[in-house]
């Protein structure tokens, strides 16, 4: 009996002991836990600073620097294209309907590049624009040159004048080359400088007139000329007969020439 209570008390020992020790287990192991929530939380603070930092994201301004593709705008140079439209001038070129007449009488046709004329048996067109300033004809006047009563017209370029005539309804053209037919007259005659007659080089010089029209060309008479003018030795001739005379012959002679001069009209 005494055994069993003995053997009693020792169990009731033991199990108090083992009470104990679980009730006091945990306060020891509660100061690892604070460290480590400290740890966290300073770990967490510090990493909320370096959070901030971000700020310098804000370099992103820069991006609007794609304003610049608006510089696409020079597109608009493509304008220039409209260039094309002097083209259309071709039309007014090439429509004779559209050239307008000049008002010349028998020779408004031919003046306008509407009608041919004949000369040393071909038919032509007045040059006109071709681009050529010394064979352009650019003036016309209308003259009596033969004294008939009827007018013939003359067209002049820089280098040439063309005398147009009319026979029988047809318009024929006779060309003067260049001083042939300086100075033309409004009693039909012209001055003409050249070289003497008589083959010698002479410088020579003076008044003509047309005395006739034919087909196939005028008849040129000379009025007064002098030869060698330049010069000392100049000699004198007047009429159609070529009569050589004086100086003073032939000053006196010449003052009823040298009138009026016509009047050139451009077209």
């Amino acid at each position: 009996m005494n055994r069993s209570i003995h053997i009693l008390i020792f169990f009731l020992c033991v199990i108090s002991l083992v009470s104990c020790s679980v009730n006091d287990g945990p306060p020891v192991t509660e100061p690892p836990a604070t460290v480590t929530s400290v740890s966290t939380d300073a770990a967490s603070e510090t990493t909320e600073e370096l959070i901030t930092t971000d700020a310098p994201t804000t370099t992103e301004a820069p991006a609007t620097t794609v304003a610049p593709v608006t510089t696409a705008a020079p597109v608009t140079t493509e304008a220039p294209v409209t260039t094309e439209v002097p083209v259309t001038t071709e039309a007014s070129v090439s429509d004779e309907d559209d050239v307008p007449t000049v008002e010349a009488g028998v020779y408004s046709l031919v003046l306008s590049g509407k009608e041919k004329y004949s000369e040393g048996g071909r038919e032509q067109y007045l040059m006109k624009n071709t681009g050529f300033a010394d064979f352009d004809f650019k003036e016309y006047t209308l003259v009596d040159m033969d004294g008939d009563g009827d007018d013939e017209c003359l067209v002049r370029s820089l280098q040439f004048v063309l005398v147009l005539y009319e026979i029988d309804d047809i318009i024929y053209g006779c060309t003067f080359g260049f001083r042939a037919m300086d100075t033309v007259y409004a009693d039909g005659t012209f001055s003409h400088h050249g070289f003497a007659p008589d083959g010698s080089g002479t410088e020579s010089g003076g008044l003509s007139r047309i005395t006739e029209f034919t087909v196939s060309s005028p008849k040129v008479i000379s009025v007064l000329r002098v030869d060698g003018f330049s010069s000392d030795a100049a000699k004198y001739y007047i009429g159609e007969e070529n009569k050589e005379v004086t100086k003073a012959e032939y000053e006196a002679y010449a003052a009823q020439y040298y009138g009026d001069r016509v009047v050139w009209i451009d077209f």
